[in-house]
């Protein structure tokens, strides 16, 4: 392992390096924050160019219909969820939506953004359990803790699963 750390810091080392020669001080920060705008708009732009490509051709060509959904959902399941991507399309100042077609605005906020709520009040939930000191088994079904309990003590291990 100890090469695998000289190696991460020697990268770590030619980034910083590369990276601090481009975007020193105020002016390079702002360059940098252009650039990062510039490729989240490029993103943005790529998704609805699928969408409206998706839409537009209404084909009955199953392979086609197949290869837009499933470049429909690698935007809408991965690259679009990026913290980054999130901030530039929902947050007040950068409001990138705004540039984008209605069709494209609603389908983001059903495939995306309401996805992302959803799971934070999953996340939410299960923060507040384990506040609160549940077990695991809790969740499992009841049919198949049975089973398994009835397995282990054939087998002659008790109390598994049941804490």
């Amino acid at each position: 392992t100890s090469g695998k750390r000289n190696s991460y810091k020697k990268l770590v080392e030619f980034a910083r390096k590369v990276v601090g020669e481009k975007f020193q001080g105020e002016s390079g920060i702002a360059k940098f924050k252009l650039l990062e705008r510039s490729v989240a708009m490029a993103i943005f732009q790529e998704y609805q160019r699928v969408l409206e490509h998706k839409n537009e051709k209404k084909t009955t060509n199953r392979q086609v219909s197949q290869f837009f959904e499933k470049y429909l959902s690698f935007f809408e399941n991965e690259l679009l969820r990026n913290p980054r991507l999130l901030y530039y399309w929902n947050d007040e100042n950068q409001m990138l939506q705004d540039y984008f077609e209605i069709d494209t605005r609603n389908r983001y906020d059903w495939k995306v953004k309401e996805d992302e709520k959803k799971k934070d009040i999953n996340e939410k939930k299960t923060k507040e359990k384990d506040q609160e000191g549940y077990k695991p088994s809790e969740f499992r079904n009841p049919l198949r803790q049975k089973i398994d309990s009835k397995f282990f003590e054939k087998i002659g291990i008790e109390n598994v699963g049941n804490n």
